[in-house]
């Protein structure tokens, strides 16, 4: 993994490596349609602990975007946001898989991107009100009640449907559609959409258009068998990403 990505470039430096545990592992289960199912074994994931963050404190106070998922213990979640919330860091977490979040951790953060499923499971390990309503008009409200937690942004991927963005700020719904394509493999589908937003707001993209880009992403990486063979580099995004703008013009 490090081999793999160092050959692209990218900064190794701040990577931890645990001599007493391996790395996480998945195994992954595909259907004949390319949807997933996936069980995790954390391995040295949920051994990076508090003392681990404190350390890097620099490196996070004074990052641009920070993307935080939930195979590390949720102690540790909490340290990275209150740490980076010293700094002027746009806080995202994907909150996979997921497991109770306490209210404290969701107030520190500025987009959570959960997935259908994980929005109904969220809203209801947080024992807020039932909710009755039923397809998009029960995941605005969800994402309503979320949101009033203090997020700004509460993205739901919602797979070939595309995306549902609830704004905070002026109670705004946006929705972003999926490119059509044939999917192979949904495996890392998220993972692209994540990292592809992420990089686009340290571009400085507004939220519509990070997510326009996300969604972009995800699109070329499910025609691919594979999680890190499937990423798609910067350039076949953007070429694919005027595709996606013909749809929401």
């Amino acid at each position: 993994m490090i081999s793999r990505l160092s050959s692209e470039g990218i900064d190794m430096t701040h990577v931890i490596r645990d001599p007493q545990h391996a790395s996480g592992v998945a195994f992954i289960m595909i259907d004949k349609s390319g949807e997933n199912m996936i069980s995790v074994a954390p391995g040295a994931n949920f051994y990076l602990d508090k003392s681990d963050i404190i350390k890097a404190s620099k490196i996070v106070k004074n990052a641009t975007a920070l993307v935080v998922q939930m195979e590390i213990p949720i102690e540790t979640i909490d340290e990275i946001f209150k740490i980076a919330s010293e700094g002027n860091v746009i806080k995202i977490l994907n909150p996979a898989p997921l497991k109770t979040i306490p209210i404290n951790i969701l107030k520190h953060i500025d987009i959570i991107i959960p997935n259908e499923g994980e929005l109904y499971r969220l809203y209801s390990l947080l024992n807020l009100p039932e909710i009755k309503s039923e397809g998009k008009t029960k995941i605005i409200q969800i994402s309503k009640a979320i949101a009033d937690l203090g997020i700004q942004f509460v993205i739901t991927t919602l797979g070939s449907k595309g995306s549902l963005i609830y704004k905070r700020e002026n109670d705004e719904i946006i929705e972003i559609p999926a490119i059509k394509v044939k999917a192979v493999d949904t495996v890392g589908a998220g993972d692209c959409f994540n990292g592809v937003l992420a990089s686009k707001l340290c571009d400085g993209e507004s939220i519509i258009n990070a997510v326009k880009y996300a969604t972009t992403g995800a699109s070329l990486a499910v025609t691919r068998k594979g999680a890190q063979d499937s990423m798609p580099y910067a350039e076949e995004i953007e070429k694919q990403f005027k595709k996606l703008s013909q749809y929401t013009s």
